[in-house]
This record gives structure tokens, sequence and C-alpha cells, in this order.
């Protein structure tokens, strides 16, 4: 008896393999923060969704922090001390004592903070003026 051998061939073609749910313009998904997550939209109709998770348990305590600087002390002069601040029609000049140093604002020019040095001047308030001297370490004296 003769035997005869079959060869059979199968010939299989490859082709590459695409992912799935692609989106080539992604950018133009929008996302909206709605209850309980975000619901994610893209143009070609399709959608998801991410849920918010649980919130975790609280840390532990920090360490407290250094001992700050001590800080610069502000004291309110006021030039002209005849005269009580009533809103809104009596306003006295004040100046700001910062380190042995008096400064005011000077209101021609759009105004701005300025170092007031030792010296002879004239405050013109709403309905309190008056003279004054300024000496060293923010001391005023009326006149």
């Amino acid at each position: 008896m003769k035997k005869y051998y079959v060869l059979v061939v199968f010939l299989v073609g490859c082709q590459q393999q695409q992912p799935i749910n692609t989106h080539s313009d992604i950018e133009s998904c929008t996302a909206a923060t709605v209850s309980g997550g975000v619901e994610i939209t893209c143009p070609d109709g399709s959608n998801g969704f991410v849920s918010n998770g649980a919130a975790g348990p609280s840390g532990p305590q920090g360490s407290p922090g250094p001992t700050g600087a001590p800080g610069t002390s502000v004291t309110v002069v006021q030039f002209c001390n005849k005269c009580t601040p009533i809103y809104p029609s009596d306003f006295p000049e004040i100046g700001l004592c910062l380190g042995g140093n008096l400064y005011a604002v000077y209101s021609e020019n759009d105004g701005f903070l300025t170092l007031v040095t030792p010296g002879n001047y004239y405050s013109n308030g709403i309905n309190c003026s008056c003279n004054f001297t300024v000496k060293s370490n923010c001391e005023v004296i009326h006149d």
C-alpha cells in the first residue's frame, strides 16, 4: 500500500491591530462636574463617568512651627490735636510711626506714602487744620 502524504498549507494574513475606542480629537472632549464625579463627553457620541473617591482619613497633627520674630509696632499720630474725627464732615490728618520714623500720605500728585522728616508743617485736613512740628522719633508738637 502506498502512502500518500497530504501537505496542507494555510496562508494566514497579518494585519496591524487598531486600538478600540480611540479619539483622535480627544482635545474636543468636554468634562463637566456633576454630582458624584465628572462626566466626559466626546464629539463622536462616546462618553464616560469618573467617580469621586471617598475622602481619606485625616493625617497626623504637624509639629509646631518656629517662634516668629517680634513684629514692628505701628502707632497712629494725629497732627492736629484739637480735632475729633467725625464722619462725614471732619477728617484730621494722621501719620504712622514705624520704627521711630513718621510716615504720612501726601494727597497731591495722585497721593503717595512719604517719610515726614523733622521740621515744621501745616496740616489742611477737612474741617481740621493746624501748624505742627515734627521732632525725631515721631514726636509731634502741636502749635
